[in-house]
Parts: structure tokens; sequence; C-alpha cells
């Protein structure tokens, strides 16, 4: 994500000043009315990791920044990864920029602060396809289950990020849910989302050989290659694996 690679950045390349910045003298260069002073400030309080930094940067916030120097801020509060960011981080979702609210949506992935499973399905019906996608990503990242249904309906909707979410998620119903969508749903939609699944550590051995079932009865070329991908990824006498050899022989037949 662009603030992690901000931030190794500015961890190779900030200067001694940045580097030896105290929180005190962070919170003075926050608090002027500069903008290069402004972004050394958050600069620093990003590399120095400090919890206390945040209430810091959200007053900041709260008083009002430049476009570019808020998109700096949610990228700081997201190095930080605190829940104490979390409000701010909930109220800037309805922020008129989508950029903003972009930041605003990876952030919550990395702060999780309480309400953010809610908070980020709401945005999957964001105006902005990068941030519904970014949306459907970060309640992955949260463990959003509590969102499942608002994942499908986003997955209907034409969000490829919310299905791939509902793979990493998926408990045993939504296995069956999604395999209720083969052959409504384009399988190269659905494919990298059964292997997801097919592979999950968890997942009962039973809704595994449900999918294994389910894509064995579609007889196609790119069901075959998915099963014959997890008995390469997967050799054993798994009873899994077995059962995903046996259906891609049948295919090939």
């Amino acid at each position: 994500m662009r603030f992690f690679a901000l931030f190794v950045g500015l961890a190779l390349f900030a200067t001694p000043v940045h580097a030896q910045m105290s929180l005190a003298e962070a919170q003075t260069a926050i608090d002027s009315t500069s903008p290069s002073e402004i972004q050394s400030g958050m600069e620093a309080i990003g590399l120095s990791g400090e919890a206390r930094g945040v209430p810091i940067i959200v007053a900041r916030v709260r008083r009002g920044l430049s476009p570019e120097l808020l998109e700096s801020a949610l990228d700081t509060l997201a190095v930080l990864g605190r829940p104490e960011a979390g409000p701010l981080l909930i109220e800037l979702l309805s922020h008129r920029r989508a950029s903003i609210r972009l930041r605003a949506v990876q952030a919550l992935a990395t702060c999780h602060p309480a309400g953010a499973d809610r908070a980020l399905a709401g945005a999957l019906s964001d105006s902005s396809p990068d941030v519904r996608a970014a949306a459907a990503t970060s309640l992955a990242d949260v463990g959003g289950t509590s969102a499942m249904d608002s994942l499908f309906l986003a997955f209907d909707r034409g969000v490829p990020e919310a299905g791939m979410a509902i793979g990493r998620l998926a408990r045993p119903a939504d296995i069956t849910r999604m395999l209720g969508l083969l052959g409504h749903v384009p399988f190269t939609q659905m494919s990298p989302i059964l292997a997801d699944m097919l592979g999950r550590d968890g997942i009962p051995q039973r809704s595994r050989m449900e999918i294994v079932a389910a894509v064995g009865e579609l007889a196609s070329a790119d069901a075959r290659t998915l099963l014959e991908q997890f008995v390469q990824a997967h050799p054993g006498s798994d009873p899994v694996t077995r059962a995903a050899e046996a259906a891609a022989a049948r295919i090939a037949q």
C-alpha cells in the first residue's frame, strides 16, 4: 500500500532533523502554519511509531489541512496503526474527495478500531470504484465476517475484490452460498475465490470436499485447471487432494 512505501522511504532517507525531532518538537511543527513544517512533524511522528502522536495528528486534522497534507496525515495514522484514530477515520469516509475516503478506508485496515467492519461495509457502496475495492480488501484484513451479506451484494454488483474478501473470510455456510453462484457468474471470476477457499487453513474438510464436487460437476477445462493446480500445490494423500485429483481425471476423459 502507498503509505507503507512512503514510510519505508522515509526511514531510509529521513533527514537528521526528522530522525531526532522529539514528540514535543513534532507537535510544534504540526501546529505551525508552514506546510513544510507540518509535513516534517508528521513524518517525524510516523518514523517514531509513537502512539502519543495519534491525538496530535487527529487534532491538527480537525483544525483543517490542505488536501495534500490531509492525505499525508492519514498515511501517518495508517502507519501508526492505532485504534484511537478510528472516530476520525470513520468520519472521513464521507469526505467529498475520493482520495481522502480511500486513505481512510486503508487506514481502518491497519488501525482496527471498534466499528471498522460496519464502516467499511458502508464504503462498499461508495461512488468511487477504488474506494469500493479498498473497502472489500480492508474488510478481509479486519476479519469483517459480520459484513458478509454486504460483501456478497458488492460482488454481485461487480466488485471483484469483494469476492476475494469472501474467499478469505468464508465460513461453511458462506462457501455453500458462493457455490450457488456457479453457472451464474463467469468461472474466471469464481476461480480465484474457490482456489483461495480450497487452500485456506481452517476450512472444514467437508466444505472443501463440497467445493471439489461442485467444481467437478462443471466438467469444463477451466474447472479441471483449478483442480489440477490445487493438486499440484497440495500433493499427498489428503482426502481433499485425492478427490480433486479424481475429479480432474474424470473431466479429462
